[in-house]
């Protein structure tokens, strides 16, 4: 253990309704005749703080004030009990910090030590005072060799075994299903109202004392669950080769489906690039490709245009409803039905510097404006309460340096635009002069070649994020384009009936002061922990028939009140938590090493060279190999003849087999 540290100061008197008093003479009574302040003196250890000062009322013997063996409650805050003579009573101290001394933010890897050191210690003082060992017939060794989980369960196993003798004392009773906890706290609860001191005590209550907030339902089994709560917890996302998580977190705006025109499903994308895309590969003619796009006219969200170019809206995500199907990046024939769930964004910029929002050059703000809430106002009949912000987590694709370092761009990547060769012309010719370039920037068909779209992209010159970037994207040098990971948490409904009371899930107030709740325990063959609930996840939203209510900044008692006055089914949405396996967007791990690793990409560009153009398509050659031989010209072959030189390979200048 680490060495004492001198403790020297002074000490404010207890003041009233600071909950300490003992059993002859309370603390404030004892110091009322004396000066506000006390100088004290003592020590503190990594296992408890003592300190003491003199009892200035009259007697000779001190004041002495000893915290409980490793209980610090949070920052620089201990309970205990303070004796002087034959008086006693409960304390709580806290060192009050100099406005001018700076707060030192413990490491990641310090703060998960200490939490690890936490808990051991704390499993293995119930070890030691329930008996474990000698009940289960464990050896130590074997004690020490078990995981938390398994110390965990036996700690419970031992707990429960007093908790219905204490129930019956107090009068109480629960259904089959109710979670542990929540008897916990009603018994804690009820022994405060009789002043059990006693039964608080075999109850593990945290705070024992006359005078602790009736509120108080904090005790040694809330904090058992956390520490299996938080044992189960996953590991963050870490950097691949070619993707690092971003620090940037984003919201979409995310809308329920409620227009009944959506029940039969309607494309996202337009009737006029849906006709060219089911057209065979001559064309058909001209009264072929007017009957086909006069048919889908009604299959589509807006006709002949897509989402994107009626609305300015980009759709990231679609999740089925009724089912756990998750469509990231959908494309042009995705359709979206009635009760689904659509995740989109309107391309703006956001500055980093000036912490603004601002629309894409040469887009008007208002009719930006208008053309979102047509859009919303399609997807919701109206329905406002049916859009709200979703949070989402990034990656950003980069290429990375010999010793490993995240680059970004690479150099081969520069000048050049994310859609195909039509937006590179137009825009070299838009701003080629003022920008000085002489030639234009090459063509990486991202979405064709790369079945790749990006959710944003930021610009490590101006400081700025470009959401939703469209196809005339410009790629820079050392910009991180950014692509979706995951949803910050992801999104579960779960069905409830009133009759099932109670529903088997109980929940604590999330720290940081914030607002929200999440779930801390689950009854087993209740009926959350039959449709799947488990520990971590958080409460989003509520539902009901015709109507939902976000709460995700609720206290704990606002929810389980609002859920008192559901109607006979209802459904809560949960966030999943970090103690599950957490679905990840498609990034393409492959499709990621061809674009930002220099090698790959030479020979993936050298395969699409030497493939057939349109017009050398063999006779015979239909179907998926007239497709297949259509494929390089997607590809910008003058944009990457001065990037790759030498590429382009002759077939009459290389040598026939042997024999052949």
């Amino acid at each position: 253990s680490a060495a004492a540290v001198g403790v020297t100061g002074r000490l404010a008197p207890f003041r009233e309704g600071q909950g300490c008093s003992g059993r002859g003479v309370t603390a404030d009574a004892a110091v009322k005749e004396a000066a506000d302040f006390a100088d004290v003196v003592g020590e503190l250890t990594a296992a408890m703080l003592r300190f003491e000062h003199a009892d200035r009322v009259g007697d000779d013997e001190p004041f002495v004030y000893q915290s409980e063996g490793s209980v610090a409650q949070g920052d620089s805050q201990f309970r205990g009990e303070w004796t002087c003579g034959a008086r006693t009573g409960r304390f709580v101290a806290g060192r009050q910090r100099p406005s001018e001394e700076p707060r030192k933010r413990k490491s990641a890897c310090r703060r998960k030590a200490d939490a690890e050191i936490k808990s051991k210690r704390f499993f293995n003082e119930l070890k030691d005072e329930l008996l474990i060992l000698e009940r289960l017939g464990w050896t130590e060794k074997r004690w020490k060799e078990e995981s938390k989980l398994e110390k965990g369960h036996a700690i419970l196993h031992e707990l429960r075994r007093e908790l219905d003798d204490i129930l019956i004392r107090l009068g109480l009773s629960f259904p089959a299903h109710a979670p542990l906890l929540e008897q916990v706290e009603a018994g804690i609860a009820a022994a405060r109202r009789a002043g059990n001191g006693a039964l608080l005590k075999r109850l593990r209550a945290a705070d024992c004392g006359a005078e602790a907030p009736a509120d108080d339902c904090h005790s040694d089994w809330h904090t058992l669950f956390e520490i299996q709560r938080h044992f189960s917890a996953l590991p963050p996302f870490r950097a691949t080769k070619y993707l690092e998580p971003s620090n940037i977190r984003h919201a979409l705006r995310c809308a329920e489906v409620a227009n009944c025109v959506f029940d039969d499903g309607l494309y996202i994308g337009g009737a006029r690039g849906l006709a060219e895309a089911r057209l065979p590969p001559g064309g058909g003619g001209d009264g072929l490709r007017q009957r086909v796009q006069a048919e889908l006219q009604r299959e589509c969200c807006a006709g002949d245009m897509s989402v994107d170019e009626a609305f300015g809206v980009q759709i990231q995500l679609i999740i089925r409803a009724g089912c756990s199907e998750f469509i990231w990046e959908p494309s042009a024939d995705a359709k979206i039905f009635a009760e689904d769930r659509v995740f989109y964004e309107q391309a703006h910029i956001w500055s980093e510097e000036k912490r603004c929002r601002c629309p894409v050059l040469g887009q008007d703000a208002g009719d930006m404006a208008r053309r979102l809430s047509e859009f919303e106002r399609l997807l919701t009949d109206g329905r406002e309460d049916q859009v709200y912000d979703e949070e989402f987590e990034l990656v950003e694709m980069t290429s990375r340096a010999e010793g490993g370092a995240a680059e970004g761009v690479p150099a081969f990547l520069e000048h050049s635009v994310t859609g195909d060769v039509e937006q590179a012309v137009e825009l070299f010719s838009a701003e080629g002069k003022d920008r000085g370039w002489t030639e234009r920037p090459k063509a990486l068909n991202l979405g064709r070649l790369f079945k790749t779209r990006l959710a944003g992209y930021r610009r490590q010159r101006t400081r700025e994020v470009v959401w939703g970037p469209g196809q005339d994207l410009y790629w820079e040098r050392g910009d991180r384009p950014l692509r979706l990971l995951q949803m910050a948490q992801e999104p579960v409904r779960v069905i409830f009936c009133r009759g099932e009371e109670p529903f088997g899930f109980h929940l604590q107030d999330l720290r940081g002061g914030a607002g929200g709740v999440e779930v801390i325990e689950v009854a087993e063959s209740s009926p959350a922990d039959a449709r799947g609930v488990v520990a971590g996840r958080t409460v989003k939203r509520l539902c009901w028939p015709g109507g939902s209510q976000d709460v995700r900044r609720w206290t704990r008692g606002q929810i389980e009140q609002a859920m008192r006055n559901m109607p006979g089914r209802f459904a809560v949405e949960f966030g999943k938590g970090d103690t599950e396996a957490r679905r990840h967007a498609p990034l393409g791990d492959a499709e990621m090493a061809i674009l930002m690793d220099e090698r790959f990409m030479r020979g993936f560009l050298h395969e699409l060279w030497q493939g057939y153009g349109e017009d050398d398509v063999p006779q015979g050659c239909s179907g998926r190999g007239r497709q297949r031989a259509g494929l390089p010209q997607l590809l910008d072959r003058e944009g990457w003849r001065g990037v790759f030189p030498g590429l382009e390979a002759r077939v009459g200048v290389l040598a026939a087999p042997a024999g052949g």
